[in-house]
């Protein structure tokens, strides 16, 4: 989709480019089950981009996308779960394989989960 001019709120003489989301917009949000990614999943989907929430636990993602079509109504195709671990590279390619395959990629990814590796993770440092 090509940017189209927009004015600027603050100076009507300002000419800015927009960026027009629509449903093509395929944003990916990690840890998304609960906090500020479920509310950034619900302000995407209010804006009418495609949005796959994503959790390392399964039924919490789930749990998390059923409660977020019901508060706003939204479909299921704009509107997705995927299990998705970010400290897991198994869990990584294979998302990014089905990111790929069904989509052919994404537009937005919002890295909100707050898991990081400790040297624990990765044994002595």
């Amino acid at each position: 989709m090509e940017p189209r001019l927009c004015r600027a709120p603050f100076d009507d003489s300002s000419i800015l480019f927009c960026s027009v989301w629509s449903r093509d917009t395929l944003a990916v949000v990690t840890g998304a089950n609960k906090g500020i990614g479920l509310e950034i999943v619900k302000q995407m989907s209010l804006k009418g981009l495609t949005v796959v929430l994503t959790a390392r636990d399964r039924q919490r993602g789930l749990d998390a996308l059923s409660k977020v079509r019901s508060e706003l109504g939204l479909s299921s195709d704009n509107l997705i779960f995927h299990p998705l671990d970010v400290c897991s590279s198994d869990s990584v390619s294979s998302f990014s394989a089905w990111i790929n395959e069904k989509y052919g990629g994404l537009d937005i990814l919002v890295r909100n989960n707050v898991r990081q590796k400790t040297s624990h993770d990765y044994g002595r440092v």
